[in-house]
Formats: C-alpha cells, structure tokens, sequence
C-alpha cells in the first residue's frame, strides 16, 4: 500500500536519512508483514492511514551508526504455529516462555507481549468476534420478522379466501391441492427476498464494510465473497 501510493517499485534507490545519517538503499521486494496489519506508528495516531508512512527491513550490516538498538525482538516457540488463535495448552506454553526470558533479562527494561495481544491482532481478533455475533443474531433476527410477517399475511388471505377454498373442495380439489397453491405463494416470496437481499446486501452493506476493512487493515488474503448458504438458509 506505501508503495503503491508513494510509486516505490523494484529496483528503484531510495534515499533514507537515519540518525543525521544520509544513505542511499535499492528496494529489493515489496512484503506484507502480519505484524504490521493494522499499522500506525505510534500512539499519537488514532488509526491508520496506509499508504502515508510505512516500514522498511534493512540488513543490520547497512545500518549507518555504531551500536543498533533494537526496538522489538520476535520470539519463535518450537510447537506453537503462527496463527489467531491459540489453545490453553498454547497459551500455558507462550506463558512459561515468557517466564523464562523474564528471568533471563531481569536486569533489562522489557515488556513481554505475545502475538496474540499484539494491538494488531486485537484489533482483527475483536472485529472476526463481532462480525461473527452480527452474523449470528442478525439472520435470526430478520428471519423471525420476515416469518412473522408471511403467517400473518397468509393467515389472513386464507381466512378472505375461505368461500374460495370451499368451492373449490367442492370441484373436485384435493386438500393437498389447495394448500400447495397457497404455500406456494410464501415460497415464491421467500425465495424472491432471499435473492433480492443477497444482491443488494452484497452491493451496500457489505461494499461499504468492504471498504471500511481495506481502509483499516493491510491483508492481500483478504477479500469479500458470498455466502450461497447463508441464502439457502
């Protein structure tokens, strides 16, 4: 997204400035971090804005000055597989690690944060936990409305129509009949809402969260698709 925006490509030189230290690097590769997925760049930012500042990888041979501080360090635990969520047994494990190099550098001034409480990752986690209760309760809540609504509907047609239905019992049509042209009416309005709501659902409400999560997040696995059984539900 930073480079895109700023028209950095590869094999371009860039000119980088680091304690008063001007010097000059080419861009071998453009990446995505997941550490960096909802990136700001201190606490003074609110949130982000990608594509106005960005995060480099340098060699520490090509670093300008004498001694390197580093402002973080990543710890790989054999057995712990990167991802969003972890099992207790995980959590334990991360925990005991974090423990031990605690004790390590007692002397030093450290904080500790596994990745699952990285801000980053509390952020995305929070939003999938949201999204995953509004994915829940709002087809209940809409399904129970629109049924409500369809009984009602065919309660009181059925109740004008009864001298209809009874003429018609008495030409020869069965019970099954009548109530398969009557429940007919219900299944074509279910199945017109369900395809109406699926395109316009997916061409409002789910473009403008679309947008909201690419303006937010900085994820290339990340895409928008439909859910052909969330419409068969």
């Amino acid at each position: 997204d930073f480079a895109a925006r700023q028209g950095i490509h590869v094999g371009d030189v860039l000119q980088l400035t680091c304690e008063g230290v001007e010097f000059s690097e080419p861009v071998k590769g453009i990446m995505y971090n997941p550490d960096h997925v909802y990136y700001i760049v201190d606490d003074t930012f609110s949130e982000p804005d990608r594509g106005a500042y960005g995060y480099a990888f340098l060699d520490a041979g090509e670093y300008p000055g004498t001694d390197i501080t580093y402002e973080s360090l990543y710890v790989d635990i054999d057995g712990i597989e990167n991802k969003l969520y972890y099992a207790d047994e995980n959590r334990n494990r991360i925990e005991q690690v974090k423990q031990k190099i605690m004790q390590v550098l007692s002397k030093q001034i450290l904080e500790f944060t596994p990745k699952h409480d990285a801000t980053a990752y509390n952020f995305i986690e929070g939003d999938i936990d949201s999204n995953s209760a509004v994915g829940t309760i709002f087809p209940i809540l809409f399904l129970s409305i629109a049924l409500l609504g369809i009984m009602t509907t065919m309660t009181r047609l059925v109740m004008k129509q009864r001298t209809l239905i009874g003429t018609l019992k008495a030409l020869g049509f069965s019970q099954t009949a009548i109530l398969a042209h009557y429940v007919s009416y219900s299944v074509a309005i279910s199945f017109a809402g369900s395809i109406l709501g699926a395109v316009t659902g997916w061409w409002t409400l789910g473009k403008v969260l679309d947008e909201q999560y690419d303006m937010y997040y900085s994820n290339p696995f990340y895409h928008m698709q439909l859910s052909w059984k969330v419409v068969a539900v």
